[in-house]
């Protein structure tokens, strides 16, 4: 199987440390249903190992876990390093509306 773009999304989040079915939903801005479509897809290829288990609710299978394979770690991009953090930036201030200060000076003493 070829892997398209949300393929290669999984495999990187997993890869990323987004290992639970809940995980890999929130990473992806996917719904369960449309993840456990896809991992289905990739475990039958050897991309992916899931652990699952039985949701009485559901009434369905559920990730609880998932693994690359070592194909699916060759196959998975390499993930970006985590993003530095960022300075707040420090709010502008309004310029002065109000004329320079017209103190007399001090009297010198010569």
């Amino acid at each position: 199987m070829a892997l398209n773009d949300r393929h290669l999304r999984i495999l990187r989040s997993i890869a990323s440390g987004n290992t639970t079915g809940e995980s890999l939903v929130e990473d992806l801005g996917s719904s369960m249903q449309m993840l456990t479509h896809f991992l289905n897809t990739m475990v039958d290829d050897g991309y992916v190992k899931a652990a699952r288990v039985y949701d009485n609710d559901l009434r369905d299978f559920i990730v609880v876990k998932a693994y690359l394979t070592p194909e699916g770690q060759a196959s998975s991009p390499p993930t970006a390093p985590p993003p530095k953090p960022r300075l707040k930036p420090q709010p502008k201030q309004p310029p002065s509306t109000s004329p320079p200060s017209t103190k007399p000076s001090p009297p010198s003493t010569n």
